[in-house]
């Protein structure tokens, strides 16, 4: 039995002998791959070389100009000043142009014209016709300034329309005379052939009796009123009297001739 512990002894001790040696060898081993490894150098990394950025240009002094012109403690460096500019007052209309009746041209050149109602009258370059300014004609056109501009119209356009029955018919105004105690009606009637501002009365109603003789004679007109009319052949000069009346003409442009009573 000695001879088996002894022979088992043996066994477990070359076991241990060899377990002992090959750990030893594993050791060394390792010992020796560590001593390569770090002996190796290792090779540089690569590295890309970036691209070199643009070179930046120097801000010129002219770009400041807006953050000092913009600065919210200095507001007079803004050399860009807003002006409030009213909106322009609308244009006030055209006021009615004037009539057109005619021109003459005996000495200086004159055109006949009426405004707003007015009667008909000669004008002459720079004349004023109401609100209007004469500045030139010819047979075609006329120019007048109004505001400040010159409008030109054609003659044609202003021509005087005819005017209807009513406004031609002589002005009459009704109006009472007393006489021996009774009331008589009295017509005024304005004279359309008479100078401006003549009027003719008559007593009783209109009277188309003749010259005091009763019989018309031949060198008086139509009637108009009390007053007679001149007779296109009547060469007679201004202030002849015939008959009770008494012959008078108005120097004008029209030219105006008629028989008024002498008393």
């Amino acid at each position: 039995m000695n001879r088996r512990v002894i022979l088992l002894n043996l066994m477990l001790l070359a076991l241990l002998v060899w377990g002992g040696t090959e750990l030893r060898r594993r050791w060394q081993e390792a010992r020796r791959h560590e001593a390569e490894v770090l002996a190796k150098t290792p090779p540089p990394p690569t590295i890309a070389v970036p691209a070199s950025p643009a070179p930046v240009a120097p801000a010129p002094a002219a770009e400041y100009l807006d953050v000092a012109q913009r600065t919210l403690f200095s507001a007079d460096r803004n050399p860009n000043i807003e002006i409030q500019v009213e909106a322009p007052k609308p244009e006030p209309p055209v006021p009615p142009m004037p009539s057109y009746y005619g021109q003459m041209a005996i000495a200086e050149p004159v055109i006949l014209l009426s405004n707003a109602g007015t009667p008909q009258k000669g004008y002459r370059v720079g004349d004023d016709i109401g609100e209007f300014k004469l500045i030139a004609f010819d047979r075609e056109h006329v120019t007048l300034g109004w505001n400040g501009k010159e409008l030109v119209r054609e003659l044609r356009a202003l021509a005087a329309k005819d005017e209807p029955p009513q406004a031609r018919a002589p002005n009459v105004n009704s109006v009472a005379s007393t006489k021996n105690g009774k009331t008589t009606p009295t017509t005024t009637a304005r004279n359309p052939s008479a100078p401006k501002g003549a009027n003719v009365v008559q007593i009783g109603g209109a009277s188309n009796t003749g010259p005091a003789t009763g019989k018309k004679d031949p060198i008086f007109g139509p009637p108009l009123g009390n007053n007679f009319a001149c007779q296109p052949s009547d060469a007679s000069p201004n202030g002849t009297v015939k008959d009770g009346f008494k012959k008078v003409i108005v120097q004008s442009l029209m030219g105006e001739c008629y028989w008024e009573p002498t008393k």
